[in-house]
């Protein structure tokens, strides 16, 4: 069988190692979320990785740490959580992830996150009752600012 297409180069990331100490390091809860994901976001120049509750953005020419957070970790508390979904969005400020989030605790619930590469932080999370499995974006009016028309009345109490 033939490929129907190839890549014209492969480029190897030599990563940094705060980036592999943090993917590497051993929180995660099962072997489920042991698994490191990621993609190249648009326009080549950063990529995502996760790993459990870590998310690391990269340069993917230099491969250093562009930005990094560890959802569920707070000063105040910490709440067990897998990255189940992250979803780029293009909006007026520039790029966004959009990341799901897994409750561990036992409680069956999710979350939401808008999280800026650019600032490292989570601008805006929604707390849903439901576990967070794939999410997609299909718009990209609104942002963090966004009122919660597209979701159902049940999701936005």
């Amino acid at each position: 069988m033939n490929r129907a297409c190839s890549p014209n180069s492969v480029t190897s990331v030599n990563y940094s190692s705060v980036t592999i100490e943090c993917l590497e390091r051993p929180d995660v809860l099962d072997d489920t979320e042991s698994y490191i994901s990621g993609r190249v976001l648009r326009g080549g120049k950063l990529a995502w990785l996760v790993r459990g509750a870590s998310l690391e953005v990269i340069n993917t020419v230099t491969g250093l740490r562009h930005a990094s957070y560890r959802f569920g970790w707070s000063l105040h508390q910490q709440r067990s959580v897998c990255i189940s979904s992250v979803s780029e969005l293009h909006i007026e400020d520039g790029i966004k992830l959009v990341v799901g989030l897994k409750d561990l605790s036992g409680g069956g619930g999710g979350i939401v996150c808008i999280f800026d590469p650019f600032l490292s932080r989570v601008i805006k999370a929604i707390e849903i009752p439901y576990p967070v499995t794939v999410l997609e974006c299909v718009t990209s009016s609104g942002g963090a600012q966004a009122s919660p028309h597209a979701l159902r009345f049940v999701l936005s109490l």
